[in-house]
């Protein structure tokens, strides 16, 4: 199953992203707009009236991707758009975790939703994330929409623990261990500019990136 940040590979495992350079910024379809869900504040009530888009996710060779994220300092109507946008860009390509940079915008804001993945249910819209601890190690299968059709065995923590804000600015703080610990590890190094590339072996590395170069070249990127 594909991840928008990340995708499940055989037997659960979580599958999900690579390293920069090389390759130009590719082409984006126009993005996709759906229905916004109502909201229950006065504030919000306007938000209700704008409508929600399913974004362009952006591939491997894109420069957005190798940025480091921003921290989100203003918690208003455009923060929980752009988190409603995370969602449903999300949900629409079947994935359990998307990364603001993946969609373009610099500012440091997760969404997770490993239910996809068959796990029990887990929904976290995480802004400012950070791992503070860490325990363990555990290799997994990862892949990512930003680097579609490829996959290679990862290792990350198998125990972490976040502290981040809600999407109006409130803390928190918990744990996170297995497929969770993974998607959540994942999207925070998008947030620092890196890729799952970035954590495999340089022969691995080099391979899928020749096989995107092909790709490039074909115009099948």
């Amino acid at each position: 199953m594909r991840c928008a940040s990340c995708e499940v590979g055989k037997g659960g495992r979580a599958v999900y992203e690579p390293i920069a350079g090389v390759i130009e910024s590719t082409r984006t379809a126009p993005a996709t707009e759906v229905p916004a869900r109502p909201r229950r504040t006065l504030q919000s009530s306007i938000f209700h009236f704008q409508s929600t888009m399913i974004r362009p996710v952006l591939k491997y060779g894109a420069p957005e991707l190798r940025r480091v994220s921003s921290p989100v300092e203003q918690f208003d109507i455009d923060l929980e758009k752009l988190v409603e946008d995370l969602k449903q860009t999300m949900y629409a390509e079947k994935g359990v975790g998307l990364a603001a940079p993946q969609i373009g915008v610099n500012l440091r804001v997760i969404v997770v939703d490993v239910t996809i993945a068959g796990e029990e249910r887990e929904r976290l819209s995480l802004v400012n994330p950070e791992i503070v601890d860490s325990q363990g190690s555990e290799k997994g299968e990862e892949g990512c929409l930003s680097i579609p059709g490829f996959t290679a065995m990862v290792e990350r923590p198998s125990l972490i623990k976040i502290r981040a804000q809600a999407p109006r600015g409130e803390l928190v703080e918990r744990d996170a261990e297995g497929l969770l610990a993974r998607v959540i590890s994942h999207e925070i190094d998008h947030l620092d500019g890196l890729l799952y590339l970035d954590r495999i072996s340089r022969l691995k590395r080099d391979l899928i990136k020749r096989k995107i170069r092909k790709l490039v070249r074909a115009g099948e990127w």
